[in-house]
Parts: C-alpha cells; sequence; structure tokens
C-alpha cells in the first residue's frame, strides 16, 4: 500500500500499523464523555494490517479524487468496484443499509437521489464517507469521540450544499400519508417482545396513549402509523421509508422493512423473568474461550447478570428466554448458554451481525 498507493498519490500521513509496540506522530487519541468529564482511552487497537489504516481528511481528498478522476484500466476497476453485487438467484445484496457494492459501499436512495456510503469503527475512531456519484459530491467525516456513527454530518452538509438537486423532501409530510384509523384493541393485538435472530435484536411494540408504538433497547421510542390493519410506516425524523408489518396476526411474525430492503424477520417471544438467587445459582461463574485464550466472569447484579474481563469493562444483559440474553454492547448482543447431560450450565455461544457461534466453557473451580 506504501509504494502503491500512498507515495504515488501523495499520502503522506496514511499508514498501516503493523506493529504493536511502533509509537506513530500526531495520531488522535480517542476519548468519551463519561459524567461530564472526558476519559481517553487507553487500549490499543490491536487488529493489525486489516483495520489499523491511518488517514487523515487531506491524504483522504486526495484518495477520493484520484477515484473519481480515473482514466483507462483504473476507469474499468473503479466502475466494476462500484458494481452492485449480483447474487446466484439473479437478485441484488439488498440489505437494510443499502444494495452493497463489490467494493464495499452500500447504494441507497437519500431524498430520492441515489448515494453511496461506507462506515468504520474501531477503538473509539469513527470514520465515513457519503458519495453522490452523479453529483460528483463526496463528504468524509473523522471523529475521535468514541460515538459510533458521525455519517449524518455528511448526509447533512449535502442536504446543505446541493438542496437544489435532491426531487424530494428533508423530511416526510405525514399529513400526506394516507392512514387507517385503528381501535385500541385492534392496535394492542400486535403487542409485545420480538427477536431478530440475525440481527440478534430485541424490540418491543407497544400501544402508549392510544398509539402503536416501536421500542429499542436504548429507551428511543417511535410512533408506528396504521396503513392497514397489519402495516405501520414508522415516524421518523428525515426521509427515510420504514415500515413494519404483521403477515399474520396468530403467526408472531413481525417484519421490519427499512429503505425497500429486504426485510427483516423478528419473531415474537415471551420475556423470561430470573429471580435473584436463580441468576447467581444457575449462571454465575468463570467462562473461556481457548481458542482466544479469553476469560469472562459472569456474576449477578442489580438482578441482572452482568460480564466482566481483563480489562475492568461490564457488559450487562437482559434475559430474553431462559437461555437467551441480550447485552449492551454490539460483541456481545446476543449470548446463548447451553446445558450438559446433566442439566447444568456448561458454557454460552456468542452471536451478533458479525460473529456466529463463538463458543465459551464453564469452568469448574474447586
Amino acid at each position: 500500500m506504501e509504494e502503491d498507493v500512498f507515495k504515488p498519490l501523495g499520502m503522506k500521513n496514511t499508514f498501516i500499523k503493523t506493529n504493536e509496540s511502533t509509537m506513530y506522530q500526531n495520531v488522535a487519541r480517542s476519548y468519551r464523555s463519561e459524567d461530564d468529564n472526558i476519559v481517553f482511552n487507553n487500549s490499543g487497537n490491536t487488529v493489525l494490517g486489516i483495520n489499523n489504516m491511518y488517514s487523515c481528511i487531506d491524504d483522504l481528498i486526495l484518495w477520493e479524487r484520484h477515484i473519481n478522476n480515473a482514466s483507462g484500466d483504473n476507469q474499468k476497476i473503479v466502475q466494476q468496484m462500484n458494481a452492485i453485487i449480483q447474487l446466484d438467484n439473479g437478485r441484488t445484496n439488498n440489505t437494510s443499509s443499502g444494495e452493497l457494492t463489490l467494493g464495499q459501499l452500500y447504494g441507497h436512495k437519500e431524498r430520492g437521489m441515489f448515494s453511496t456510503y461506507i462506515l468504520g469503527s474501531s477503538g473509539g475512531h469513527d470514520s465515513s464517507i457519503f458519495k453522490f456519484p452523479p453529483q460528483n459530491y463526496t463528504a468524509i467525516a473523522l471523529s475521535n469521540n468514541g460515538d459510533g456513527y458521525n455519517g449524518y454530518l455528511g448526509v447533512i452538509s449535502a442536504h446543505n450544499i446541493m438542496e437544489a438537486h435532491f426531487p424530494e423532501p428533508e423530511t416526510t409530510d405525514f399529513n400526506q400519508v394516507k392512514t387507517k384509523i385503528l381501535s385500541k384493541k385492534q392496535l394492542q393485538k400486535h403487542e409485545g417482545h420480538y427477536w431478530d435472530q440475525l440481527g440478534e435484536l430485541s424490540r418491543e411494540i407497544k400501544v402508549i396513549n392510544d398509539t402503536l408504538r416501536y421500542v429499542r433497547t436504548n429507551g428511543n421510542i417511535n410512533p408506528l402509523i396504521p396503513l392497514s390493519n397489519n402495516k405501520f410506516q414508522m415516524k421518523v425524523q428525515f426521509d427515510d421509508k420504514i415500515y413494519i408489518e404483521f403477515p399474520e396476526e396468530e403467526s408472531g411474525i413481525m417484519e421490519f422493512q427499512y429503505l425497500g430492503a429486504e426485510p427483516i424477520e423478528f419473531k415474537k417471544y415471551t420475556q423470561k423473568v430470573y429471580e435473584k438467587q436463580d441468576l447467581i445459582k444457575l449462571f454465575s461463574g468463570i467462562y473461556i474461550n481457548k481458542a482466544y485464550n479469553i476469560i469472562y466472569n459472569i456474576k449477578e447484579d442489580n438482578n441482572k447478570l452482568t460480564l466482566s474481563n481483563a480489562k475492568n469493562e461490564s457488559i450487562h444483559f437482559t434475559s430474553i428466554t431462559s437461555m437467551l440474553f441480550s447485552g449492551d454492547q454490539w460483541y456481545l448482543r446476543s449470548v446463548e448458554f447451553t446445558k450438559d447431560k446433566n442439566q447444568k450450565i456448561n458454557g454460552f455461544y456468542v452471536r451478533n451481525n458479525a460473529i456466529r457461534n463463538l463458543w465459551f466453557e464453564k469452568i469448574e473451580l474447586n
């Protein structure tokens, strides 16, 4: 990368970290806000080579100009990487984030105009690149405050600078949406907790003040506008088109559709509530993943399971079903315990949108 990309393009402040012990100059230190105080992150990212590329706005501008003005064979490569992935069945890889390209960009309509974006996040550092190819517009955002998604800055900048180019308004006028009046009893048929088995997410559908609402685990709540007995449009601040549908009332299935993507299926469940002593007796203990030598300590804290590690990080879990728990950190979003032939907990699997079935075995201490 240094010889073939960075030097030829004049990217003088871009490099890939290949040695954990090497100290680099002018690297932004990530931080977070905690109880109105600034806390710096001491632990560095040690996934060497894969996601340890450091850069800056000026260098990324050079890269984007190179991509946007490619010619000859380079132009053919760029065109190929911008192509939407075609699956073997002829359909596109249409995810909730957009249609994925071979170059790992997500494409979708922003106020009716095609755009692409790519996001990155690691160790409190976050990046996003938003593009509007027909207008040759690119917005780059870098941050080190640990807040995660910063792409809205690129979207807002595009709204301000290219306002005349967007065929659709910035926000949806819900007064123009054709709605159906449903009784409170009809709305209550859809109430309950729902679990996304692929994304490992829990959501609650609840009637509040005679309006059906979509409740996230972080406390954010969105009203659902009825379009029919079983289909609703989520009321959001911007122009995003989000639909919630209950295909069959007795099936316990809820479908979440975002920006025309393939629907995400949630299944209704009855939440398991444990007593304090049961959490201690059943789940407390030391768990180890032998392949990566990761050790976790699980204990009960304030009627919840809490997991801690060598870095003194604490992850809190909410029970979903009897053996399934949802964590408040993405990398431990879903933990499913298993039992041995004697009906004793012998370990758990970790699952999220990047990991499937990472096994942790319970250690019996003498």
